[in-house]
């Protein structure tokens, strides 16, 4: 999946805008609601992954509300805590991503 900024030009971020993918969606969007769901399904409270990874709890629900860019790092360190992997979690469809770690 190409990455671009909201103004095409890729790996050149617009101040406050996020990374989208390559169809337009804020992937900081759709890696904090896809971690809110893998992190419901284990039946994990925010204070659960504070504890599991040091990662403040406020952070966590920054994150999960796309209003935080984590680094590659807390992201790998997110999902892991959740047992998934990173590029499941930057998916634009929680669907297929709930098909392919159900399956693993």
């Amino acid at each position: 999946m190409p990455w671009t900024t909201d103004d095409g030009d890729p790996g050149d971020e617009v101040a406050g805008t996020g990374f989208t993918d390559s169809r337009g969606v804020d992937l900081r969007l759709t890696f904090g609601a896809n971690f809110r769901a893998a992190r419901q399904k284990a039946g994990l409270t925010q204070r659960d992954i504070e504890a599991r990874t040091g990662i403040k709890q406020h952070y966590v629900s920054e994150i999960e509300s796309g209003k935080q860019n984590p680094t590659l790092s807390t992201m790998n360190t997110l999902a892991a805590s959740v047992g998934r992997a990173v590029h499941l979690l930057l998916r634009s469809s929680r669907i297929q991503i709930e098909k392919d770690t159900d399956q693993a």
